[in-house]
């Protein structure tokens, strides 16, 4: 199928670029930076572990997308790869997905690595490996996943640095988007509120993946919460690439 063709050339293409190979050394650090704390003859040892591994693997993650995303855009603009759609049989929603999925691939495959780290550690610890922590990683990934489909979105009518930039930000905005709710529905006026609810169902809501102070104190997770958080990012990133796919057949070439 092309889209597999491309999604593997995608992936591919990826590993070789030496950037790959700056970002995988560099969570090679940050895992380093985590043993150490083993180190620290301390009683909160374990948590500050957890803490560290948590907060390491959420940036590292989001970085990969990142830099991924970034990659793959530029490349479709310095070797002309975006008149595919227009010159072969390769629909705009295939060669979108064939590009998204070879980055989000990468970003999987991170996070499964970080999740054989995590394994490996808190087996040695003896903490319970099959524990929220280990969910919360793969949440991360979701989340990753998510901003690296909004990066893919704006990119079909923006260029790549400003896809990238706006990318971040609704990443940021995403983070605090309960809090704002919380504040609007205390302090705001009706119409403020009901506007600030429209951004809260239409941003992506990316405060959704994080449950780590439920991952460190060991709180359970509802059944309903947790299908609702698998499936948000799905349907998400399903109709981001959609409508993505939609503004890009319809963009002249070149631009």
């Amino acid at each position: 199928m092309p889209v597999i063709a491309l999604t593997r050339a995608t992936a591919l293409s990826l590993l070789r670029n030496g950037f790959s190979r700056f970002l995988f050394i560099l969570a090679c650090f940050f895992m380093a930076g985590a043993l150490l704390m083993l180190s620290f003859d301390i009683g909160v040892r374990y948590r500050l572990l957890e803490n560290t591994l948590l907060a390491s693997q959420c940036f590292l993650l989001h970085l990969f997308a990142w830099s991924f995303g970034f990659d793959v855009l530029k490349k479709n603009t310095a070797e002309k790869l975006y008149v595919l759609p227009f010159s072969t049989s390769l629909s705009a929603r295939s060669w979108l997905l064939g590009r998204f999925s070879g980055a989000a691939i990468l970003v999987v495959g991170m996070g499964l690595l970080f999740l054989l780290v995590d394994t490996v550690l808190f087996a040695a610890l003896k903490i319970d490996i099959f524990s929220v922590l280990m969910l919360q990683v793969l949440l991360y990934v979701a989340s990753a996943c998510l901003s690296l489909a909004v990066i893919f979105f704006l990119s079909c009518f923006l260029d790549v640095l400003s896809a990238l930039i706006y990318g971040v930000v609704l990443w940021i905005i995403g983070h605090g988007l309960d809090e704002l709710l919380l504040l609007t529905d205390q302090q705001f006026e009706p119409a403020v509120q009901i506007l600030v609810q429209c951004f809260y169902y239409l941003l992506p809501n990316f405060s959704f993946f994080d449950i780590s102070s439920q991952a460190l104190n060991r709180l359970p997770i509802e059944t309903e919460k947790l299908v609702f958080i698998l499936t948000y990012p799905l349907i998400y990133i399903v109709v981001l690439l959609d409508i993505g796919a939609a503004i890009f057949s319809r963009k002249p070439i070149g631009q």
